[in-house]
């Protein structure tokens, strides 16, 4: 905006200048001009008239009264005498050609007054040109001069902006620096707490490895030993049930061989029975030793032999109930073999 300013006030008083030199030119031309020729009609030349020799001398006085003063600001030529009638033919051809004269003379101090304006225009053209030349180079120089503190003031501002913007990359470098030293810092300080953790963790787990251990071989020496209790015990157990088994049956032998003495003692086998044959007989007793019925589960062959052994045993009722009591119950439902 100042650059505009600047260039705009530099065009206006260039043009003042120009004007004030073309009026100084042209009050210096005008000034130098010769004074301008005021050509005075000859009234003589306008009214001559012929006359004899006899009248001239009368009229005289009056021609000389019709000539007009020459103006003495533009005296061209000197005066000239007063013609005679016989002169005034070349008198007025010499008017004529005074007039033409000085018509000639206005013209050319015409052309050369046109020709010192075009030189004194083209001059001050050519000094406005060169005012707008040295202007316009003037207010480049000024618009250089401006771009170019501009420029350094823009480097300027760049420079500190870098300035600016390194410092602060210089200050998170180093808060980043910072910044990782202490993430460092607290990683080691992690690092040996959770190796202390760890170590602590390893102690107690070896201890309770320890005591898992030795409690796992306490309950092994004592299943060992509630194994061989066990085992003594099953032993014992099953000696006594071996124990029992034979005494059962023993006992069961033995009152299987009571009912059969009883059955021997009330048989009546008959005559003609083979003494090899044998059958087998299911007896049902009733809680006080009674028959209650007996079948021949397997007969002999022979039905008179098998229906005197059942005959026997109805004869022998009640039979006496054994002495265990583990046998009163499965005495009561018994399968005897029975032989002559």
């Amino acid at each position: 905006m100042n650059a505009t300013n600047h260039r705009l006030l530099s065009l206006i008083l260039a043009i003042l200048l120009h004007l004030v030199l073309f009026l100084a030119l042209f009050i210096h031309f005008t000034e130098t001009l010769p004074p301008a020729v005021v050509l005075q009609p000859d009234t003589t030349i306008i009214k001559a008239i012929a006359v004899s020799p006899s009248q001239i001398a009368p009229r005289k006085p009056q021609l000389t009264a019709t000539v007009p003063p020459v103006a003495p600001s533009a005296p061209l030529l000197p005066p000239q005498p007063q013609a005679t009638p016989q002169q005034q033919p070349d008198q007025q051809q010499a008017e004529q050609e005074q007039l033409k004269q000085q018509q000639a003379a206005q013209a050319q101090a015409k052309q050369e007054q046109l020709k010192q304006q075009q030189a004194a225009q083209a001059q001050a053209k050519q000094e406005q040109l060169k005012q707008q030349q040295a202007a316009q180079a003037q207010a480049k120089q000024e618009q250089l001069k401006q771009q170019q503190a501009a420029q350094a003031q823009a480097k300027q501002e760049r420079l500190k902006q870098q300035r600016v913007a390194e410092h602060a990359k210089q200050e998170k470098l180093k808060q980043q620096q910072t910044a990782q030293e202490e993430a460092k810092q607290q990683k080691l300080k992690q690092q040996q707490v959770d190796q202390v953790q760890a170590k602590q963790e390893k102690i107690k787990q070896e201890k309770a490895k320890q005591a898992a251990l030795k409690k796992q071989q306490a309950q092994k020496l004592k299943a060992a030993q509630d194994k061989a209790v066990a085992d003594q015990l099953a032993a014992e157990q099953k000696d006594l049930a071996i124990a029992r088994t034979k005494q059962l049956q023993s006992d069961k032998d033995k009152y299987a061989a009571l009912i059969q003495q009883l059955l021997h003692n009330n048989w009546v086998v008959p005559d003609n029975a083979n003494p090899d044959l044998s059958c087998e007989l299911f007896i049902r007793l009733n809680a006080q030793g009674e028959v209650q019925s007996v079948e021949v589960t397997r007969s002999s062959g022979d039905v008179a032999f098998d229906n005197s052994a059942r005959t026997a045993l109805f004869k022998a009722s009640p039979l006496p109930l054994p002495d265990n009591p583990e046998l009163v119950k499965e005495s009561r439902e018994l399968r005897l073999t029975v032989t002559p």
